[in-house]
């Protein structure tokens, strides 16, 4: 499903509007909120042998990071070049940048590779790719909305098979 689809209107788009009683805030774009960064690295936990050792990749565009952008080393990623760090799994909650910005590891990854998690910076949702076992307790957990995707799923405005896409309107 897509914001724009599953709230009817374009006006939703990038928080200039609310739908009182409904929702107040649209999630959060390209950080995922700290509650459930915590939770899910807890569920994740139990899926790797190296919660010591994660890596954590974050776009290097970000302009208030309050990690070096130069001379460490990074992720090559079409339009998106990432600054590579290192750390336990518990280092997934921190902002990675100045307050009162809050961003989180654009990818993070424990260093067995046994699932990934990647929040791109323009989207609302948060994928990860893990052995079915991880999969199925992420999605089995009350405290995660989460569902089982295809590796093919598209991820534009308009690829909610579920909603219809409202018409663009001119404001």
């Amino acid at each position: 499903m897509e914001w724009i689809s599953i709230t009817g209107s374009w006006q939703y788009l990038q928080g200039s509007s609310d739908q009182p009683g409904l929702w107040n805030n649209q999630p959060a774009q390209g950080s995922l909120p700290v509650p459930q960064t915590a939770h899910l690295s807890g569920l994740l936990a139990r899926h790797t042998t190296t919660t010591n050792r994660c890596w954590f990749a974050v776009w290097r565009g970000f302009g208030a990071l309050v990690v070096p952008t130069v001379g460490i080393p990074t992720v090559a990623m079409t339009h998106r070049p990432m600054v590579l760090l290192t750390g336990p799994l518990t280092a997934a909650t921190t902002s990675l940048e100045h307050p009162p910005w809050d961003q989180r590891a654009s990818l993070w990854w424990p260093e067995d590779r046994a699932w990934c998690v990647a929040t791109d910076v323009d989207l609302m949702t948060t994928y990860v790719g893990g052995s079915q076992a991880c999969i199925n307790a992420l999605t089995a957990d009350d405290r995660l909305e989460a569902i089982p995707v295809q590796a093919d799923q598209r991820i534009t405005w308009d690829s909610d098979s579920i909603n219809p896409t409202p018409p663009r309107t001119a404001h």
